[in-house]
Formats: structure tokens, C-alpha cells, sequence
């Protein structure tokens, strides 16, 4: 199991949606030093490749910000699972209310990079009363008590 998809699945099991792309890729600093650290875009292809965990990519009005969450068909989302590399995949899935995101996973990608490298380059990775920064204490347990079974 792959550590993004540790965090989706308990996060959903404890009855949440999901977590921005922040969290997760700036999460790998809790991995061991021999993880090989992604970036947006490693974890986008990861994702799309790895044909185990269908992910949604969608808008959180709680936090107002994008986050991805672990598919859920029984939820009817109006959207698509946007081309790769010019065929079709069944991994990622784009609401529709996020379709200005691109026409591909390309362009999904290049949007949520320039939108998000930054703040995870700053540790800017959290998302607490609409409040970018580091993890909040509970947060790190969450994350370490995820990697503990990788």
C-alpha cells in the first residue's frame, strides 16, 4: 500500500471526505529516509497508474480548498476521469464544479503544481479554520499512526 493511499482510506473511515494535496504530499516527511519522495505530479501518475485506488478530485466547502478523497461511486459526482497521455483511465476522477482544472490529466496536473508547490515547499501543508501551516499535533498522530502499518 502506498502511503497516500494509508491516508485516504483511514481518513474515510472515520467518516471524513479527504485531504488537499498539501497534506499529502508534504505527509512523506513522516516516511523513512528510504522513500522515494513525489511530488504533485508523481503522486498524480502514481495515482492514475497504480490501478488500486480510484481517487476523486474535488472542491471542500468546509475548508475551501481542493482536496482528494477516495472514490465513492454511491456519491453520483457530476464530472469525468479526464484523458492521460491521450487514453482514457478510470483512476482519477475530476468533478465537474473543478473541470476549469483542465481537459487532461496533464493539464489537472500542471494546475494543482502551480497552485500548490509553493505552499508545500514553505510547509504551508495544513488546512485548520481555513489557515495554511504546519501540522497540528493531532494531525501528525493521524499521519504516523497511517505510515505505522506501511
Amino acid at each position: 500500500m502506498q502511503y497516500w493511499e494509508a491516508l485516504l482510506i483511514k481518513w474515510r473511515s472515520k467518516g471524513r471526505d479527504g485531504l488537499t494535496v498539501p497534506f499529502i504530499v508534504g505527509s512523506q516527511q513522516f516516511l523513512p529516509n528510504t522513500h522515494r519522495s513525489q511530488n504533485i505530479e508523481d503522486l498524480l501518475v502514481d495515482i492514475i497508474v497504480r490501478n488500486r485506488l480510484k481517487v476523486t478530485i474535488k472542491y471542500c466547502i468546509t475548508i475551501e480548498d481542493i482536496i482528494l478523497e477516495a472514490y465513492d461511486p454511491n456519491k453520483e459526482l457530476a464530472g469525468t476521469f479526464p484523458s492521460f497521455r491521450g487514453m482514457s483511465q478510470q483512476n482519477l476522477f475530476l468533478t465537474k464544479f473543478l473541470d476549469n482544472l483542465g481537459r487532461n490529466c496533464e493539464e489537472v496536473i500542471s494546475s494543482l503544481s502551480e497552485k500548490y508547490t509553493d505552499l508545500i515547499q514553505r510547509n504551508e501543508v495544513s488546512k485548520n479554520n481555513r489557515i495554511r501551516g504546519d501540522y497540528e499535533p493531532n494531525e501528525k498522530y493521524f499521519i504516523r499512526e497511517c505510515f505505522s502499518t506501511l
